[in-house]
């Protein structure tokens, strides 16, 4: 598409030549690839979880599901985010039909909340998370050996780790460190780590500030921790 001739006369630009479309849209084409691929992974996962779960091993279940229900959330929740960048990156035909965005985003949206609500699934996944972590800590306390972890799940072993994922201590990162996808892996492991387990002392913490009160169950503490 083209929009808006920088001289009278002349050839309208392209809207990618725009530097603020261009930061809008590109990230959003490869948010696009990153779900194909995500789906690709998902299908493998699931594939394998029918081969274990056919000779009676439903032991992959807990993480095919968490997996799920956080790609399912984020995926719809990607997809209709971009929609919207889209369509507002076309300027005043956004609004018109003729684009076929507005149409796009109304039969869309729906995704978001039916066959699994984009909420529910969030909590499903970090209930997972939390789950995991607690069960790590407990047996590093107890001086028991670690649980084994599920593959999307490994990096949470970092938090009884010597070997941080990062070493946020050094001074001489440069840019082109951000082009390694050891770096980014690192990066996204360690802050995964973090935010898990500030879910986990907040839930603990609730726990405890519950506890002492009457007819509260362990759903109030959770309840009470779906916001850090």
């Amino acid at each position: 598409r083209r929009q808006t001739a920088p001289e009278p006369g002349g050839l309208e630009e392209i809207i990618l030549n725009y530097q603020q479309s261009a930061r809008n849209l590109i990230p959003t084409v490869a948010k696009s690839y990153a779900l194909i691929f995500m789906g690709q992974t998902m299908w493998d996962m699931y594939g394998r979880f029918e081969g274990q779960r056919d000779s009676g091993d439903f032991s992959a279940l807990p993480e095919l599901h968490a997996t799920s229900s956080c790609l399912k959330a984020l995926c719809t929740w990607v997809t209709t985010a971009g929609i919207e960048v889209c369509r507002q990156s076309c300027g005043g035909q956004g609004y018109s039909l003729l684009s076929g965005l507005p149409s796009l985003y109304t039969n869309y949206v729906q995704n978001l909340t039916w066959e699994g609500d984009y909420t529910i699934l969030c909590l499903q996944a970090a209930r997972y998370l939390v789950k995991q972590l607690h069960a790590i800590l407990a047996a590093h306390r107890g001086g028991r050996p670690q649980p084994e972890l599920a593959p999307t799940v490994a990096y949470l072993a970092g938090t009884v780790s010597d070997d941080p994922f990062l070493d946020v201590s050094r001074q001489d990162y440069e840019f082109h460190d951000l082009l390694s996808f050891e770096v980014l892996d690192s990066i996204m492991a360690q802050r995964c780590l973090f935010v898990a387990g500030q879910a986990l002392d907040n839930l603990e913490a609730n726990a405890r500030r519950l506890d002492a009160e009457p007819k509260i169950g362990e759903g109030a503490a959770w309840n009470a921790s779906h916001v850090i």
